[in-house]
Parts: structure tokens; C-alpha cells; sequence
């Protein structure tokens, strides 16, 4: 029977699935990347290879635009009118979530944020709350991909099986290189 293993930097990113967002005042990206192992061979054989699936959202005041990262198939539309449109978090909107404790403050990644535990969903999650100028809320929420208005920095769940979340890096106040968005 025919073989083909995975190459051992392959076999560190299955099952990890990669979010990266850029949020400046004139447009907002949110890519996604997974990693799985797909067999390229008929049932039953061992032709491992890693498959890489990924979306890239942009949205500008002008347009809105999907990118397939592995096929490089795009499709896009207008944007709504208010697409960009960024409203302070007032204090009464910062307060508990429904089904969470907290908050208690903590910092990741060098920036600050609230810490919610969800014990009937099985997780904690430290939610960024540095943005609330810019419309993005610290409270707990029962999601932990990154959204225009939401960023949870880490997650961990409470009984060893759910998702978790790291966060490598967040900077504030720096423009980004343009070249960073192109499909890899």
C-alpha cells in the first residue's frame, strides 16, 4: 500500500484555524485560516497531504469583498451605507453578560481586557476591552471569532474540550502594511 506522511511542520497546524483583523478608519479585514489532513488517495489508503482552507472579508466604504484563499475565488457587492460606521460603548453597555461571571481585568498580549467565565457553555474568555472608543465591546459573548465589534484576546475551556484562543500579537495606533492582505 502507498504512503505519504505528513512533514512534521504539517502535522503541527492540523486542526488549528488562524484569525488575523486589520480595523482602520477607511476599511476592516478579517482573515481565516484552517489546516486539516486530506488523503489524496482512494479509501482506505494513507496519501496524507495538509489542506489549507481560509476567507478573507474586506470591507470598505464602497464595497464589500470575499476572497477564497485557497481557490483565490472572489466575489463582492456594495457595501451597506453604515459598513464603516464606529460608535463609542457606552458604560451601560459594558456591564455583565447574561450567563457570564465577571469581569475580572487581566492583560494579554500587552493589552488590557475582561476576563468572563461561561460555566453552562464550559469556557472563560478574555474579551479586549481597549477598543470601547472604537465600538468594540468587552463583554463576554458565546463566540470567539474576531467580529468588527468583538475580540476575544484568549480562551480556554473550563473542561479541557472546546475551542481555545491565544492571541500572538495586537498593535494599536500603527498603520499596517497594505502587502499583508494580499492572498498568499
Amino acid at each position: 500500500m502507498q504512503t505519504r506522511e505528513l512533514a512534521e511542520h504539517d502535522v503541527a497546524l492540523v486542526g488549528i484555524t488562524r484569525y488575523e483583523g486589520w480595523f482602520e478608519p477607511n476599511r476592516e479585514v478579517i482573515r481565516e485560516h484552517s489546516w486539516e489532513v486530506a488523503n489524496d488517495g482512494p479509501a482506505g489508503t494513507c496519501l496524507f497531504r495538509l489542506d489549507m482552507t481560509g476567507l478573507q472579508e474586506t470591507t470598505t466604504a464602497e464595497r464589500y469583498e470575499q476572497l477564497d484563499l485557497a481557490t483565490g475565488e472572489r466575489s463582492a457587492q456594495p457595501s451597506a451605507p453604515d459598513a464603516l460606521l464606529r460608535l463609542p460603548i457606552g458604560k451601560n453597555e459594558e456591564q455583565t453578560s447574561a450567563g457570564f461571571e465577571g469581569p475580572q481585568r487581566k492583560t494579554v498580549a500587552g493589552q488590557p481586557c475582561n476576563e468572563w467565565i461561561n460555566r453552562s457553555s464550559g469556557f472563560r474568555q478574555c474579551v479586549w476591552s481597549g477598543g470601547t472608543a472604537w465600538g468594540f465591546t468587552p463583554r463576554g459573548l458565546n463566540d470567539y471569532r474576531p467580529r468588527r465589534d468583538f475580540i476575544v484576546l484568549e480562551q480556554t475551556p473550563l473542561n479541557g474540550q472546546g475551542f481555545k484562543v491565544t492571541t500572538s500579537t495586537i498593535t494599536i495606533g500603527q498603520t499596517f502594511d497594505s502587502t499583508t492582505l494580499k492572498a498568499p
